[in-house]
């Protein structure tokens, strides 16, 4: 298995469990609603995130699809980042209701690890 499957695989299942958790999180959209995020697109980050993630983990388009994934945290990270303040003690609900805890160093630098793999499984396919 090659660097770019690995690190397919792993922002694959990374984004399957994300939408996954989001789907069927009932309060994950008002919750992000309340936080500031676009209402119009709120209903399409869960369906969007289990698509790429599937896709980039069978290797299906995996240059485009990578970069899309990549896109794709790279908007999260800078919204976790202008947002981080205003956040407080809510979780980040990077994982719908499986995330408990506050954004912090930690999920800014999970982040930047996933566009890293995301860029890798798109370049070393």
């Amino acid at each position: 298995m090659t660097l770019g499957n690995i690190a397919g695989v792993i922002v694959g299942l990374t984004m399957l469990a994300a939408g996954a958790s989001k789907l069927f999180d009932k309060t994950w959209s008002q919750r992000e609603r309340d936080l500031g995020s676009p209402a119009w697109a709120l209903p399409f980050v869960a369906p969007i995130e289990i698509v790429l993630g599937a896709l980039i983990a069978v290797r299906i388009a995996r240059p485009v699809i990578g970069l899309a994934s990549m896109a794709l945290l790279v908007v999260f990270t800078f919204f976790l980042l202008i947002k981080w303040d205003e956040r407080g003690d809510e979780p980040c609900n990077c994982f719908g209701a499986l995330s408990k805890r506050p954004a912090s160093a930690w999920t800014i630098a999970r982040n930047l690890a996933l566009i890293v793999l995301a860029l890798a499984a798109a370049l070393l396919d």
